[in-house]
């Protein structure tokens, strides 16, 4: 399962994990979903007590099958983060 900050992260990351589970050689291991999850940021992931992190997960456990792992890909360029965001960037 894949969750991506944008709409070019949606078309480009399903590539890129699939050419990195052939490099480590992982393909009989894992697939790659091809529909991705755009989730807009860290912002929005860790706010109200990551409440959208805990739907999207939950969306992607009723709507996707047989889910090995997710992968969460972001930026990282927000330009400032608020303090109070201190607690859930170190968990």
């Amino acid at each position: 399962m894949l969750f991506v900050e944008g709409k070019g992260d949606r078309s480009a990351v399903p590539t890129l994990a699939r050419r990195t589970l052939a490099l480590a050689g992982a393909n009989d291991a894992l697939f790659v979903d091809n529909e991705p999850f755009v989730v807009r940021g860290i912002g929005t992931l860790v706010k109200n007590e990551h409440a959208n992190w805990h739907r999207w997960l939950n969306a992607a456990g009723k709507t996707r099958k047989n889910i090995g792992a997710v992968l969460l890909v972001l930026d990282g360029d927000a330009d400032e983060v608020p303090r109070t965001w201190t607690k859930s960037l170190s968990e």
